[in-house]
């Protein structure tokens, strides 16, 4: 039996659109996500910002070097020949700035302030990651074992939850840090410290703990 070409077109017009649904239906939930982002100008902007810190951040020592001002200068006081003896200030205008210290110089120290900025970024972004993995860690681990088995188990991990919540992240981290600062002065305990009170209190596990039982049922 032979169509007409209304019929053919109408048929040739339901595969076309048979196959665009089959083509959305195999995107992955990933491509569907970049597709929608492409559309947003704005939050493709904020991504290119978010990828430089990051590169600023790793080639720190790099950066530095190209700059002149290595790390070793911007932590041995190289710039006290720039501070006025008596008040130990910057000397010139606008905190130091000069062709050879873009950002100025720190008081009493000396140091660089753009050197310091570059390897400042490389901790945030360690303490940031840190932080992160942790709060997924934690969140998807817990959420996962609420889900899953329920009952009292999900009660006490859900409660837990609710009363961590209701901590405040500032003031908790403000006093396990000067709590910590009598008993060790080292650098390092500050950073473990930070890293859990950012991973364990809000925000951090608990909303993650509190989604992934949802999912799971």
């Amino acid at each position: 039996m032979s169509l007409t070409g209304g019929e053919l077109e109408a048929a040739t017009a339901v595969d076309g659109i048979g196959d665009e649904v089959a083509a959305i239906e195999s995107r992955s939930l990933l491509a569907i996500a970049w597709r929608r982002l492409k559309t947003d100008k704005l939050a493709m902007a904020g991504g290119v910002v978010v990828i430089l810190l990051v590169l600023v951040a790793i080639f720190a020592n790099v950066l530095s070097k190209i700059y002149g001002q290595s790390y070793l200068d911007q932590h041995n006081s190289g710039g006290g020949q720039l501070l006025d003896p008596l008040t130990s200030m910057p000397k010139g205008s606008f905190g130091g700035v000069s062709g050879s210290h873009w950002l100025g110089i720190t008081p009493v120290l000396g140091q660089d302030v753009l050197s310091l900025l570059l390897f400042g970024a490389r901790t945030s972004l360690l303490i940031a990651v840190s932080a992160t993995a942790l709060s997924l860690i934690l969140g998807v681990s817990l959420g996962l074992i609420a889900g899953y088995f329920g009952g009292w188990i999900d009660m006490i991990i859900s409660r837990t939850m609710d009363v961590l919540l209701s901590f405040p992240v500032l003031l908790m981290s403000i006093s396990l840090l000067t709590i910590l600062s009598i008993f060790s002065t080292s650098g390092s305990i500050r950073f473990v410290v930070i890293i859990f009170v950012l991973g364990f209190f809000p925000p951090g596990f608990p909303y993650i703990g509190r989604i992934v039982p949802g999912q799971v049922l």
